[in-house]
């Protein structure tokens, strides 16, 4: 991509104190799991697991953030190491947050196109979206990003935070998608714990394109 809108909490932090947040709400902060197992294997995309160094990084990670900021919800994909990742940001933070888990954060292509969390039926489906995903890396799907965009809840709130766990193959097509890019490549992608800041305005642009 030509840029980057990625932020790190160290940004996130710093436009606190600069006074660059929105004013009249919060925000959601859309990120990338904590460090990760290798991928090996095809099996180890969905299996792999935090890291001790991802878990412990995590944690901080939620520490920092409850100094900071007012987190209102967390949502992740049901994949192990965002699990993982959403329960030890509640463990440094701390708070007693339900942790909700979608599909749709999983892979753009596993956006229902009604309310309900689909799942996807076996592992032919999810390796299919992954396929899909791969592909989406020349040629970007907006209109299943846009539907991510519209469900992704901000607060109402200054300070407050929705906090959304997901993967670098999910942000790195969503920042894409905000940048006005046709195409994104792996070196596009985000690194851990580093992710997307979605205010109100900002979706204000794509949330009625077609």
């Amino acid at each position: 991509m030509k840029k980057t809108i990625y932020v790190s909490l160290n940004n996130l932090e710093r436009m606190k104190e600069d006074k660059q947040l929105p004013k009249a709400q919060g925000a959601a902060f859309i990120i990338r799991h904590a460090q990760r197992m290798p991928l090996l294997t095809l099996e180890d995309v969905i299996a792999a697991d935090l890291t001790p160094q991802g878990w412990d990084d995590a944690k901080a990670f939620g520490r920092r953030l409850g100094r900071s900021f007012s987190l209102q919800s967390i949502y992740c994909s049901p994949i192990l190491r965002c699990i993982h990742t959403a329960e030890a940001i509640l463990e440094g933070c701390p708070c007693s947050l339900p942790i909700r888990q979608h599909w749709w954060l999983f892979s753009p292509f596993l956006v229902p196109s009604n309310s309900n969390n689909s799942k996807p039926q076996n592992e032919i489906a999810i390796h299919s979206s992954l396929h899909e995903a791969e592909k989406a890396i020349t040629s970007l799907d907006k209109r299943n990003l846009r539907l991510i965009l519209q469900r992704v809840k901000i607060p109402e709130q200054v300070n407050h935070l929705t906090l959304y766990i997901t993967h670098d193959s999910t942000i790195a097509p969503l920042a894409g998608l905000l940048q006005g890019e046709d195409m994104v490549y792996v070196e596009d992608y985000p690194a851990y714990l580093e992710g997307i800041l979605l205010t109100g305005g900002l979706r204000k642009k794509y949330e009625h394109k077609e």
